[in-house]
């Protein structure tokens, strides 16, 4: 067992039970993300004009309150 004893795995583990709730929010988020990315939220009607508001039309707003994608 010598060989594990050497192993670094201080990098793969996150630091605090902070991290781990973060990392594991952003995994189910994008996981969701991924299964709703065609969803229509609304439609947004202005005179002659229709725009079907999807999921994926906000996935910026979604990286700035997520994170980045996780794509397992």
């Amino acid at each position: 067992m010598a060989a594990l004893d050497e192993l670094n795995l201080e990098e793969l583990v996150p630091e605090t039970p902070k991290d781990i709730v973060k990392e594991t929010i952003n995994k189910l988020f994008w996981l969701w993300y991924t299964q709703n990315e065609y969803r229509e939220l609304t439609t947004i009607k202005l005179w002659i004009f229709r725009k079907k508001l999807t999921v994926r039309d906000l996935k910026q707003i979604f990286e700035l309150l997520f994170g980045a994608p996780y794509y397992a």
